[in-house]
């Protein structure tokens, strides 16, 4: 409803289909912690794109449009960051601090998770969370 009635609030209908897949995730099967991860960081680049092109607007930004604040969201989460686009405010510089932080940190714990599988000592962890 919020939707319909604050047209800059439209970006977040994404939230929406990530929402309903995690749930369809959820019911089949339990989900991983990689799983989360990627959610997390799906959320994390959609709430930052939002953010960011609401805060440039109106300041002559190259980031006032909400495809570009997506693309500059994915590559800065990813720490590629061509430095095409970049925030002017002081509110759009601290989104990309708080995105590049999280990008690492939900990178490195998604490796984190991949190297236990691989190594066969996920299913050690699991049974000891399990217990706890």
């Amino acid at each position: 409803m919020l939707l319909v009635v604050i047209p800059w609030l439209r970006p977040l209908r994404v939230l929406r289909v990530v929402l309903l897949l995690a749930r369809t995730h959820r019911g089949a099967a339990r989900l991983a912690k990689f799983d989360y991860l990627i959610i997390y960081g799906l959320l994390l680049i959609i709430a930052a794109a939002t953010s960011v092109a609401l805060l440039e607007r109106g300041h002559d930004s190259p980031l006032e449009s909400y495809p570009d604040a997506l693309w500059w969201s994915v590559v800065t989460i990813t720490t590629v960051g061509y430095g095409d686009f970049s925030p002017i405010t002081a509110g759009g510089r601290t989104v990309a601090l708080i995105l590049m932080l999280g990008g690492v940190g939900i990178f490195s714990a998604i490796t984190a998770n991949l190297t236990l599988r691989w190594s066969g000592k996920f299913e050690q962890v699991a049974k000891r969370e399990s217990r706890s």
